[in-house]
C-alpha cells in the first residue's frame, strides 16, 4: 500500500492528508510506546531496551552508536531528539510540520493551524528533555512520561482539527422503517 501510494500518487492536498494521517499515528504510537517504556520501567532490564529499540526500528543505529551500553539519555537522543533518524519522533514531527505547512490553504511561511501552541518533539533539544532525564535517573519518570504523552495529547488534537476542516462530516442517520 505504502509503495503504490509513493510511487503512483500526485503530490496533491490527497496525498498530503494520506501522509499527515500516516504521520499522526506513527508520532502518537510511538510517543504513546515510550512514555510506557519509561513509566513501566521496560528500559531498566536488557530485555525490555532491546524490545523498545526494535520496536522503534533502530536497533543497528543505537548499537552502531553508543555500542552496548544501556543508556537512556542516548536512548532519548536518536529516538525522540535525533532529526536524522526517520524512526524519531523528531523527523516524524519535522515531516508532518512540512506536510501541514504545503497543504493549499495554509499561508507560505506560516505554521498551520493545527500546530500552533503544539509542543513536538522536533522543537525539542538536549536542553529542554536535560530535567526530565535527571528526574527520570533520580527514580522518577513522571516528567518524560508527562512529555511523551503531552505529544500523543496534542497529536489527535491536530487530527481533530484536520478532520473538522478537510473532512464532511455525517449527521446521525435516520432509520426509515424501524
Amino acid at each position: 500500500m505504502t509503495g503504490a501510494q509513493t510511487d503512483r500518487m500526485t503530490r496533491d492536498d490527497g496525498w498530503r492528508l494520506l501522509s499527515i494521517g500516516r504521520q499522526l499515528e506513527r508520532l502518537s504510537t510511538l510517543s504513546e510506546a515510550l512514555a510506557e517504556a519509561f513509566e513501566t520501567g521496560t528500559l531498566a532490564n536488557d530485555t525490555g531496551f532491546a524490545l523498545v529499540l526494535a520496536f522503534f526500528d533502530s536497533t543497528i543505529t543505537y548499537r552502531a552508536r553508543y555500542l552496548q551500553e544501556r543508556d537512556p539519555k542516548a536512548l532519548v537522543e536518536l529516538l525522540v531528539l535525533d532529526r536524522e533518524n526517520p524512526r524519531s519522533l523528531a523527523w516524524i514531527a519535522h515531516t508532518l510540520q512540512s506536510r501541514l505547512a504545503k497543504l493549499e490553504d495554509c499561508p507560505t511561511g506560516q505554521s498551520p493551524k493545527g500546530l500552533l501552541g503544539r509542543s513536538l518533539p522536533n522543537a525539542w533539544n538536549t536542553v529542554s528533555t536535560a530535567p526530565a532525564l535527571q528526574r527520570y535517573s533520580a527514580g522518577d519518570p513522571l516528567a518524560i512520561v508527562s512529555l511523551l504523552r503531552k505529544v500523543a495529547t496534542d497529536v489527535a488534537d491536530v487530527s481533530d482539527a484536520l478532520s473538522q476542516q478537510y473532512f464532511s462530516h455525517a449527521h446521525g442517520a435516520r432509520i426509515v422503517g424501524a
